[in-house]
């Protein structure tokens, strides 16, 4: 590796500290049925494969310029789903558990931003504070008192 290359790999932000590996569900691209599972997100990439001894992927999606959206759980809490948007494909994800679902999200924008902060094209996160407190909220209670009136005077 040349002093160029070496320099450039080194101002690249870590996306490598962004590993996640685990079972979900998602949804088939032509056949939308719902198929588990194993995922692994590495390098900036997501990898799926039918089990964790799988070698080579079923498929990948790298999450530059990526995006999760929360799409929603059933009436009974069940199941939860949220969809990772790029720019050329939409992966709708679901699980059985919350937690599981909210830890996959995060640790998939994280890498997404890091992947998308390296390729130079997302500009540095910021961060501001907001000094605005609202005014506390004056309970307004009825008491019942001149809600109805009996006298006929207007």
């Amino acid at each position: 590796m040349d002093a160029a290359t070496h320099a450039k790999a080194a101002a690249r932000p870590n996306t490598e500290d962004y590993h996640h590996r685990g079972y979900l569900t998602k949804q088939g691209r032509v056949v939308k049925s719902w198929k588990k599972r194993y995922f692994v997100l590495k390098n900036g990439s997501l990898f799926y494969y039918k089990s964790p001894d799988d070698v080579v992927p079923l498929g990948q999606m790298t999450l530059f310029r990526a995006r999760c959206e929360f799409t929603g759980s059933n009436p009974q809490n069940t199941i939860h789903r949220f969809a990772i948007v790029t720019p050329d494909r939409t992966l709708h994800i679901q699980s059985s558990d919350m937690a599981e679902l909210k830890e996959w999200a995060l640790v998939i924008q994280k890498a997404a931003i890091l992947e998308t902060r390296a390729k130079g094209t997302c500009p540095p996160l910021t961060f501001q504070t907001n000094d605005y407190e609202p005014e506390p909220q004056q309970a307004h209670v009825e008491d019942g008192a001149g809600a109805h009136s009996d006298d006929n005077s207007d």
